[in-house]
């Protein structure tokens, strides 16, 4: 049965709920809603807590959402828009202006929402890459406490912490370890709650950048190393992917909307004045690209002041993975809202030094939404999310729901049947009993009474008494066949339950892998949808089904990639026809 999955992205700017449709056959995007929050300058979120700030971390560890000590050595032009934070004045909260967002839209479009995944933001989170020297989860869980209070400068007696296993090796098991204040999780899932839904799991943001590699596996993402890069409005999330493997993640509280302060500073606009004219004027310079004739030179130079302070640390963070892994980035692939400002792909090349796609990840086979193009960049933090909703991954996924703040939904709907469950089943089971003894009762009346009829008629065709009714009924056969006319032999129907054995022995013959996802036997075809490895295995299966005398002509549908790229799909239409000629 299809169950429907969202991701849901709590952003600074706006709420996105992205929908998917998942069944046994797999998962198809088949929703987007957003709603907007606010448009104006909001201030970053306080790192974990004010009273335990974190220190610098250890070379081993992942790069902390602390960005004061590295934007320090910047040049004094390069500011990272932190004193205009602190000057900014305070608009309406923004979690009150979030959940009342929140409420709207789910009351609009979420009464079918089974299944939510969310994310807390990575300026949230303290994170720690720790390697443990085991590798089942039971031997992982209990010491993993012990293991982070001596690496990390603050008690873990008021947190909230999980991990995800990157890797496993021999002896070598890499963790990636995310914390959170207690309280902050106990206020995020209660605003959920008051809107009357609970989500499944809550992850972070950059490890949903690191489930879209997972589950839309592109060139290059599993041989070298590739960064996925989400320019938000408040703040931009790198995920660095090694051989197929998270290996960096970071926040930077730097994003679009620094650009848009710096053009309503520059302009002397409000917010959203500035806000338009970046959308509609705003460009990265580069130097393949003139400046536009009738434009305002200080448009473009503008912009690119305010990305200086957010390169300074995408390039540190990028240096920091080279030091850490000694290899090059391959690709840098942009995708989020502000990553829609012009010529930012061709600014981020030269900035960078590392060739940078905008990323298209939307494919026909498992798209279901109009103009969905439109919304392809904003909808990536939300499909990531909504990744952790489907099986696959055989590594355990992080999930801030712990302990007390465990999802329970499942078992709180449940638990409350059990009783009334168990009794039924032992009502229906003590029915069966009777009726399987009575079946057997009835089976061996009727089998008596029909051998007793075969005999006869064996007596009637054949002229001899024959004792044994398969002897009897086969010699039949072989007077009917010789007095058919029309030069063929007629053989007796076959029933469903050899034509499956027959066809499933010749599926698998010589340990052919095939998935099957659809099998249907009716009374004169049979329809089979299924998976392998490659095209050539399609034929290998056709000529081995060909190979009984009931399946001599097939009928092959149109072969194609699966919805993952990873399998061929084929369709066969077999006619069921049991006539042999002599």
């Amino acid at each position: 049965m299809a169950q429907r999955i969202v991701g849901l992205d709590i952003g600074a700017y706006s709420i996105k709920a992205v929908i998917l449709e998942s069944s046994f056959r797999g998962w198809e995007l088949v929703g987007f809603n957003e709603m907007k929050v606010s448009s104006e300058y909001v201030q970053a979120d306080s790192l974990i807590s004010q009273e335990t700030p974190l220190e610098e971390e250890e070379e081993d560890s992942f790069v902390v959402e602390d960005d004061t000590e590295e934007e320090s050595d910047a040049p004094e032009e390069e500011t990272s828009g932190d004193e205009e934070k602190e000057t900014a004045e305070p608009a309406e909260p923004v979690l009150n202006r979030k959940h009342l967002v929140l409420q709207h839209l789910v009351r609009k479009h979420g009464a079918d929402w089974e299944a939510i995944y969310t994310a807390i933001d990575g300026d949230r989170i303290s994170l720690k890459l720790i390697s443990q020297p085991f590798t089942e989860q039971k031997q992982i869980d209990p010491t993993l406490g012990h293991a982070l209070g001596d690496v990390l400068p603050f008690s873990l007696e008021d947190k909230v912490f999980d991990y995800q296993i990157l890797s496993k090796a021999p002896g070598d098991t890499l963790l990636l370890v995310g914390i959170v204040d207690r309280q902050h999780m106990i206020d995020y899932l209660e605003d959920f709650r008051s809107v009357g839904k609970d989500p499944k799991a809550v992850i972070i943001d950059s490890i949903a950048l690191g489930n879209l590699f997972e589950q839309l596996p592109i060139e290059n993402a599993t041989e070298g190393s590739v960064a996925l890069i989400d320019f938000g409005h408040r703040k931009t999330t790198i995920c660095v992917m090694r051989k197929g493997h998270m290996a960096f993640v970071r926040t930077i509280p730097i994003g679009g909307q620094d650009i848009t302060q710096a053009l309503a500073k520059k302009f002397d606009y409000e917010f959203e004045e500035a806000e338009r004219l970046k959308h509609l004027q705003g460009y990265a310079p580069s130097s393949d690209l003139d400046v536009l004739e009738d434009a305002d030179p200080q448009i473009p130079e503008t912009i690119e002041s305010a990305l200086r302070p957010l390169l300074l640390q995408i390039r540190l963070s990028l240096h920091a993975f080279r030091s850490r892994s000694k290899e090059d980035l391959d690709t840098v692939y942009i995708t989020g809202g502000a990553s829609r400002l012009g010529n930012l792909e061709a600014h981020l090349t030269e900035s960078l030094g590392v060739p940078t796609r905008t990323f298209q990840y939307l494919q026909s086979d498992f798209d279901r939404l109009a103009d969905s193009k439109d919304v392809e960049a904003e909808m990536t933090m939300g499909l990531g999310m909504a990744f952790s909703g489907l099986q696959g991954s055989r590594l355990k996924r992080l999930n801030l729901r712990k302990g007390d703040l465990a999802f329970k939904g499942d078992f709180d709907l449940w638990k409350g049947r059990i009783a009334h469950i168990a009794i039924s089943m032992t009502v229906i089971f003590a029915f069966f009993l009777v009726n399987i003894w009575s079946q057997f009762h009835v089976l061996g009346s009727e089998d008596e009474r029909m051998s007793q009829s075969i005999a006869q008629t064996c007596q009637k065709i054949l002229g001899i008494q024959v004792a044994d009714p398969k002897i009897c009924i086969s010699q039949m056969m072989e007077v009917i066949g010789k007095e058919s006319t029309g030069g063929s032999k007629l053989k007796p129907e076959i029933s469903h339950l050899t034509l499956y054995d027959e066809l499933v022995s010749r599926l698998m013959k010589d340990d052919t892998q095939v998935d099957v996802s659809e099998l249907e036997i009716a009374e004169k075809k049979i329809k089979i949808k299924g998976e392998v490895d490659a095209i050539p295995t399609v034929g290998t299966i056709v000529e081995n089904i060909k190979g009984y005398n009931c399946f001599r002509n097939i009928n092959q549908g149109p072969t194609g990639k699966s919805v993952r790229g990873d399998k061929t799909q084929f369709s066969l239409n077999i006619p069921i026809d049991c006539v042999t000629k002599k």
